[in-house]
């Protein structure tokens, strides 16, 4: 991982930060619920 000042990070425009994080949850989440109809469908 790359080390940024951290003076450069708070710079940084906190809406794309909020995009980037929100993009990731939604990943992860559909990420999830695919699993999870993966084990479901294994366990029928």
């Amino acid at each position: 991982m790359v080390k940024y000042p951290i003076r450069i990070l708070v710079s940084l425009d906190t809406d794309v930060g909020n995009k980037l994080l929100k993009k990731s949850e939604e990943e992860e989440r559909s990420q999830s619920s695919i699993i999870r109809q993966l084990l479901k469908e294994k366990l029928n």
